[in-house]
């Protein structure tokens, strides 16, 4: 399951004050980008992982590192 989560316009364009520019070329090109910029650009994808998914996950990781140091110490015999 995903869903999505915007980022709003007015929240880019008051960071882009903050920063310190005021004026000039880059305010410009910066205010002119997230003008043209579609707002499906500007949310983003969540994805949302069960914790049964997430817990097999964390214990196939830990398999996989456990067979590697058996393989490792078998190498060092």
């Amino acid at each position: 399951m995903d869903s999505q989560l915007k980022i709003d316009r007015d929240y880019i364009e008051a960071e882009i004050r903050n920063s310190g520019i005021y004026s000039g070329d880059e305010y410009d090109s910066l205010m002119k980008l997230l003008e043209n910029t579609s707002d499906s650009d500007l949310s983003l994808k969540l994805w949302r992982i069960d914790d049964a998914f997430q817990d097999r996950i964390s214990e196939l990781g830990s398999d996989m590192v456990s067979e590697l140091l058996d393989k490792l110490g078998e190498k060092d015999e």
